[in-house]
């Protein structure tokens, strides 16, 4: 199932001598190849990549027809979803002894916008990445080992194995000096609150013509062929339900009631049912710390990953414009809510 949706995850990892014995375009090449294995808001995979062999640069660009514009209607998203991929290059980086310089070459929000006008350049360049070989530089080979395993699993999770503290401190970390901020829930009574937050969220996205066709575009049947988008699979479902899921939310047919159900209550009920939740918070809404918050979700899913710990994301309350605000306020924080994802070990 997923066909060539999956295709990338039979993807052998290079060891160490196999690497060394590349050359440094095939260097630079696996190195994007890492960026692949990324992950990314609803698998659009929004990013190109263009290599110079000669200034041991990668040029890490946004295609802005990913752009979703009922989803993602300020490219938060995907710059979130590039910086996924800039953190898998730069441990995989570390893991082979190279260091990475990354620039930030656009900081102007408008020029990430979805698209409006047929004629808009597309392809923009966001950042670039230069790898310095440094043989002291050494990243844990879990978490380079944990590329070729993350995925997302959105079912129930054991509520009774919780993360131990030292390990919740330890991914709280990885946003130290960043500009952003994990906030960890492990308590019952914020957890039903996040999940009632949840269950608005994804009632209102099912419930909303232009949410829910542009849902229908990338939730597809479980044999598809498409290298991007979700097989119905990551969300539980059997391959007639993707399909007549799939084509209710495209208005092809009625939207079955056990579908919507399942749909809007999934989300809450998985909230119900993890004992860990996390969000995190920048300290500004603007392109360097969507980038930054990218790098650190990455970082903590790899390490979970590793682990044994799931995770599933859920975009709903943070681009529901007032669902976030009124879960901020619930939270306790003035800050923008950049992410939301739980996580646990599955039942």
């Amino acid at each position: 199932m997923g066909k060539d949706n999956y295709k990338i995850w039979q993807t052998q990892p290079y060891t160490k001598d196999q690497f060394d014995n590349l050359d440094i375009y095939k260097k630079l090449e696996y190195f994007v190849l890492l960026g692949h294995l990324a992950a990314s808001s609803h698998n659009t995979q929004p990013w190109h990549f263009s290599i110079n062999p000669e200034t041991n640069t990668v040029n890490c660009y946004i295609d802005k027809t990913t752009v979703l514009p009922a989803s993602d209607k300020n490219g938060r998203q995907t710059i979130i979803s590039l910086g996924c991929s800039l953190a898998n290059m730069e441990i995989g980086a570390r893991y082979f002894g190279y260091k990475t310089e990354i620039t930030i070459i656009e900081n102007d929000q408008k020029k990430v916008l979805p698209i409006m006008q047929e004629d808009e350049v597309k392809i923009i360049n966001i950042a670039n990445i230069i790898f310095t070989p440094t043989p002291s530089e050494q990243a844990e080979e879990s978490l380079y080992q944990a590329m070729f395993k993350r995925k997302a699993i959105r079912t129930e999770y054991n509520l009774d194995e919780k993360l131990p503290e030292s390990f919740i401190k330890d991914l709280e970390q990885i946003c130290d000096n960043t500009g952003t901020k994990l906030h960890s829930i492990t308590d019952p009574v914020r957890r039903m609150s996040i999940a009632e937050f949840q269950g608005q969220a994804d009632g209102f996205v099912i419930n909303s013509k232009k949410f829910s066709k542009e849902l229908g575009d990338w939730l597809l049947p479980n044999d598809t062929e498409s290298f991007v988008g979700m097989p119905g699979s990551g969300f539980g479902l059997d391959q007639e339900q993707s399909i007549r899921l799939h084509e209710a939310l495209l208005g092809k047919r009625p939207l079955e009631p056990e579908d919507g159900l399942r749909f809007s209550a999934g989300g809450k009920i998985g909230f119900e049912k993890s004992p860990y939740i996390g969000f995190i918070t920048g300290e500004k809404d603007d392109i360097k710390h969507w980038l930054e918050t990218g790098k650190a979700f990455e970082k903590i899913f790899l390490n979970l990953t590793a682990q044994g710990y799931a995770l599933a994301v859920h975009a709903g309350v943070v681009e529901v414009a007032l669902i976030n605000k009124m879960f901020a306020m619930t939270l306790g924080t003035t800050k923008k809510i950049l992410m939301l994802f739980r996580a646990g070990k599955i039942k």
